[in-house]
């Protein structure tokens, strides 16, 4: 199975997403975000033709995004969440955004203002630096001490050689996306919560890939960890992720989405289990040839 499976990653998340209807808490969970974030239509909505009221109002709805912008990474961190079984509430997602508003805005803005300039140059510069930077608002919300060039450089570091599939995951969704405009937004309370699980999920696939080839060291990902170079570990230390394996893979023939989340269990567990089952097995043998005796034995006393 490859590292982004894309058909096994959306079947998981569906299956995700129907334990007790998650997506309906999920969708108002982020659906003040997404209003702040993208509150462009109140000029249309309210029919604002004058000029300097549309100005006016154009200039509060750009303020009120910048605003919003650390919170996208909250967003993102919100839905990583439910992936590792800690089944957060609206109020963790803004919270927080506001504690780390100064390191989200910083590591969202600087990424955003890159990707701008390299439109500039051209729309399918743009569309590439968009993908390769696509995995920012994770790392943040995974290390939020990290300065935007270092996560930067981190999701250049993951997505090398997976834009591509990050493209045609965002092609996919178009079937939503047209659903949602079509039904004035209905659609979206189940296609928004939907579309961001499976994001997440990649980055989570991209994640373990990048640890387990030894491209960036785990310790990256973790607040304040130690910076080697090129984010690579010159002693190559184990993942802490090497048991959850790949999100599109099922794990002891169960979905790792399903059902309370366990806590990983550590070779030292897994040795003194398997020698435990294997203790029975190795006495059986034993048994056996005590019976045999038994046997002799008696078939023995029958001939005196």
């Amino acid at each position: 199975m490859g590292v982004l499976n894309r058909a096994a990653i959306k079947q998981e998340a569906r299956g995700l997403l129907s334990v007790d209807n998650k997506w309906f808490k999920m969708f108002f969970a982020v659906l003040l975000y997404y209003i702040l974030s993208d509150f462009s239509y109140v000029t249309n909505l309210f029919g604002i033709d004058d000029g300097s009221a549309r100005f006016t109002v154009s200039f509060g709805v750009e303020l009120l995004s910048l605003v919003a912008l650390p919170f996208g990474a909250a967003v993102a961190g919100y839905f990583l969440n439910w992936l590792r079984g800690f089944n957060p509430d609206a109020k963790s997602l803004y919270q927080e955004g506001i504690d780390n508003f100064g390191s989200y805005f910083a590591g969202r803005f600087i990424t955003k203002v890159t990707i701008f300039l390299w439109s500039l140059l051209f729309v399918i510069p743009g569309i590439i630096k968009a993908f390769e930077y696509s995995q920012v608002d994770y790392i943040l919300h995974d290390n939020s001490k990290l300065k935007a060039s270092q996560a930067k450089r981190m999701s250049s570091i993951m997505t090398n050689g997976y834009k591509s599939e990050l493209f045609i995951l965002e092609l996919s969704f178009i079937g939503w996306e047209i659903a949602g405009v079509c039904t004035l937004g209905i659609v979206y309370i189940y296609a928004l919560p939907y579309m961001e699980t499976v994001r997440a999920m990649y980055y989570e696939n991209l994640k373990s890939n990048a640890i387990e080839n030894g491209l960036i060291a785990p310790e990256a990902f973790m607040p304040e960890p130690p910076i080697y170079n090129d984010f690579q570990s010159e002693q190559s230390p184990q993942s802490p992720y090497d048991i959850a394996q790949s999100y599109s893979q099922q794990v002891n023939g169960q979905s790792r989405y399903f059902g309370e989340s366990e806590a990983p269990v550590s070779p030292e567990e897994n040795a003194e289990a398997e020698q435990i089952s294997e203790t029975p097995q190795a006495q059986e043998p034993e048994k056996a040839e005590e019976n045999d005796t038994q046997d002799n034995g008696g078939n023995g006393e029958n001939n005196l």
